[in-house]
């Protein structure tokens, strides 16, 4: 399956990409890409640390009380890199 079907986005949804690793997945597949998560359809926002979250949250929650898709990605435990992401909890206001 590829990764727009994966994360429930439509053909020609525009995405809006936020802090993306350089070292992350290819996200051209997903359609027309952006930065203004305004603009877009569906939102991916990107933390490789706790200290990043609370600014990756914000568009991406936004984005969902607007009925946007939206995904928060952040590195899976075990992944060769430190990561201080393990038992986060989300809570949305």
């Amino acid at each position: 399956m590829e990764l727009a079907a994966k994360l429930q986005i439509k053909p020609g949804t525009r995405v809006a990409v936020l802090a993306a690793p350089a070292d992350g997945p290819d996200l051209a597949g997903l359609g027309p890409l952006g930065t203004d998560p305004a603009q877009a359809g569906a939102v991916i926002a990107f933390a490789r640390r706790r200290a990043d979250l609370a600014e990756a949250v914000s568009p991406a929650v936004e984005a969902a009380r607007d009925d946007r898709l939206a995904w928060i990605a952040y590195p899976k435990a075990g992944q060769n890199q430190p990561s201080s992401m393990i038992d986060v909890k989300f809570r949305v206001l």
